[in-house]
């Protein structure tokens, strides 16, 4: 999206045209059609013409949050019906969030204390019921580097500390 009339067509058609041949990824994409949004606007209507007149020559994908990409694919009558293929991926469930801490923590040296996993389990239980949007994979990268951070101040404030307990993360990180 371009600051100034006229400027936004232009980057998006030398965005999509660099894209023929491929594939053009567009995360969040409902962010172009936001309130008073007008340039954002302006790329959805380019992005329509490419798609009726490049549709053997680059795919377009458009991705987000489920709710917010139907009101985006609803917002201009030609738009949803240009794109055929739909795919909803369920969430996460809580055990395999679990399980992507845990990856994340072997990849970097660190084991989990087993009552940390069952916290682990009821903290994401409970974000998934709150009222805030639920982040699914980004609340499991984000709780754990959190963890580490919480680990590395606990350990600072400790008098000594070995390399297995610098390895360890603990409810005390959560």
């Amino acid at each position: 999206v371009g600051e100034y009339i006229g400027k936004s067509e232009k980057i998006t058609s030398k965005i999509l045209e660099e894209a023929k041949g491929g594939v053009l990824f567009i995360d969040e994409a409902y962010a172009l059609a936001g309130e008073n949004n007008d340039f954002g606007k302006v790329v959805i209507e380019t992005l329509m013409v490419a798609m009726e007149n490049y549709r053997d020559d680059i795919v377009i994908i458009v991705a987000g949050y489920k709710e917010e990409m139907e009101q985006f694919l609803n917002m201009n009558p030609g738009l949803k019906s240009r794109f055929n293929f739909f795919i909803e991926f369920d969430d996460y469930n809580d055990e395999e969030l679990v399980n992507i801490v845990k990856v994340m923590a072997e990849e970097n040296d660190y084991s989990l204390e087993k009552e940390l996993e069952m916290a682990l389990l009821d903290k994401f239980l409970n974000c998934r019921n709150s009222t805030d949007k639920f982040a699914n994979g980004r609340l499991a990268r984000n709780l754990f580097e959190s963890m580490l951070l919480k680990q590395a101040i606990r350990l600072s404030e400790t008098e000594s500390y070995d390399d297995a307990m610098l390895q360890l993360l603990t409810t005390a990180d959560l």
